[in-house]
């Protein structure tokens, strides 16, 4: 894994020590925000997830989200494919994390070149995350 995840939550803390008020959305196919039930610290309340002052929540409840009227919210879109490339794109500020290999690169080009980006195969090694502006 390259680590998306957790520079999603690095992201979301710092701007919470800005006093801003950010959330982490887990944008994945898989919808992996369960996995952080194992973290030590974590708190389940209603349809999300707490860590460390940090609200997090799975793609299915995005909405609820959307109701407490985030300064900030940080999707995790986990492998940039055919299924994620629109949505993210479609963000003010975008944050590619990913390794060197062909595969990312090429990735890389086609997320930031939209002429190119009409069918992008899949690519397991590149991670994305998206910080949404409100």
């Amino acid at each position: 894994h390259i680590g998306v995840t957790t520079q999603a939550i690095l992201i979301t803390m710092f701007l919470k020590s800005l006093n801003m008020n950010a959330c982490y959305i887990c944008s994945t196919d898989k919808d992996e925000i369960k996995n952080i039930e194992t973290l030590e610290g974590v708190t389940k309340k209603d349809n999300m997830y707490s860590y460390r002052g940090i609200d997090l929540y799975s793609n299915t409840n995005k909405i609820d989200a959307m109701q407490y009227g985030y300064d900030f919210y940080i999707y995790d879109y986990g492998t940039l494919n055919e299924n994620t490339l629109d949505n993210f794109l479609s963000k003010e500020v975008k944050i590619i994390v990913g390794g060197t290999s062909f595969h990312s690169v090429r990735i890389f080009k086609i997320a930031y070149t939209p002429a190119l980006s009409s069918n992008p195969a899949p690519c397991p090694k590149v991670r994305v995350v998206s910080l949404s502006l409100s």
